[in-house]
């Protein structure tokens, strides 16, 4: 959300659509189970082709190198019970082409970050989705003790005879749980994690069944902690 003062009317040019920045520009983020938010933002500053970007939170400020007209995607802390207000700056002034929470397959309240072995995020009839590399990893924040993470998951095009043998596995690789799917389901997964720790762990598959020639493909459309 765009918070009132900095901000000029939106414009609309051969490039898409611009606010002019005098100096800063402030904005909000709701509150969040996840840490952070991925923000993507895109800009250009409106007197040097180099500056740099001040990125000011309530309570740390980070700056970003810019060359000329660069995307950019801000990792910025969430609180969990209230909104977050953060303010970019550039000596000079800038202009803004874009500002929004990185398109994904989870969301700020998810519990859910996505980290190493996911292939970029691809969208068909309407429907987000990732494919994940065996091992890919992923951190879960804890609402409460022994959450549930629900993934909704897809073996992909495999042969009738075969489907994808699963293993969710914490950091030291022990297996935590297993299960085996042969067409799209939620998969329902209980942690014994405490409320408000944070814990990273990976997916492993591979086939089950008679062996198939092609490498084995898991599809993930969405994940969430409960």
């Amino acid at each position: 959300m765009l918070l009132p003062g900095g901000w000029h009317e939106l414009e609309f040019d051969a490039g898409g659509t611009l606010r002019r920045v005098e100096n800063h520009a402030a904005f909000s983020l709701p509150a969040g189970v996840n840490p952070c938010a991925y923000i993507d933002v895109e800009l250009e500053g409106m007197g040097s082709r180099e500056f740099l970007l001040l990125v000011r939170g309530d309570s740390d400020q980070c700056c970003v190198p810019v060359r000329g007209r660069q995307r950019l995607t801000l990792a910025l802390p969430l609180r969990l019970k209230n909104e977050s207000r953060y303010v970019l700056h550039v000596d000079g002034g800038f202009r803004v082409f874009r500002l929004a929470n990185r398109a994904d397959i989870v969301t700020l309240q998810s519990g859910v970050d996505l980290l190493e072995g996911w292939e970029a995020m691809t969208e068909e009839d309407g429907e987000r989705r990732r494919v994940a590399r065996t091992g890919a990893t992923l951190r879960l924040h804890a609402p409460r003790d022994y959450p549930v993470l629900a993934a909704d998951l897809d073996p992909g095009p495999a042969p009738a005879a075969a489907g994808l043998r699963i293993d969710l596995r914490d950091e030291g690789g022990e297996t935590l749980f297993t299960t085996g799917i042969r067409q799209r389901q939620v998969v329902q997964m209980r942690l014994s994690i405490a409320a408000g720790s944070s814990a990273p762990f990976s997916l492993h598959y591979d086939w089950i069944g008679r062996p198939a020639a092609a490498p084995p493909v898991l599809r993930a459309y969405r994940f969430g902690l409960t």
